[in-house]
C-alpha cells in the first residue's frame, strides 16, 4: 500500500513525502529513522517517523 509519510528531524523540521510505500514507512520506523545528509551545507541529522496515512483528502487539506 502507498500513502502519505510524516517524518521529523531533529531540528524540528516536518517533512511530507508523498507516494510511500508502506512497508518503507514500517522499516524506517523499526531501525528508529534514518539520516539525512544536506547537499548544501553537509550537515548530517536524524529524521524520525512520525505517522502514515493512505486516506489523506488533498482537495480538503488534510
Amino acid at each position: 500500500m502507498k500513502g502519505t509519510a510524516v517524518l521529523q528531524t531533529q531540528n524540528e523540521k516536518v517533512i511530507v513525502l508523498e507516494d510511500i510505500n508502506k512497508e518503507t514507512f514500517d522499516d524506517w520506523k523499526a531501525q528508529g529513522g534514518y539520516e539525512k545528509a544536506c547537499k548544501k551545507t553537509g550537515n548530517i541529522e536524524q529524521v524520525f517517523p512520525v505517522q502514515f496515512t493512505s486516506d489523506v483528502d488533498w482537495a480538503f487539506g488534510y
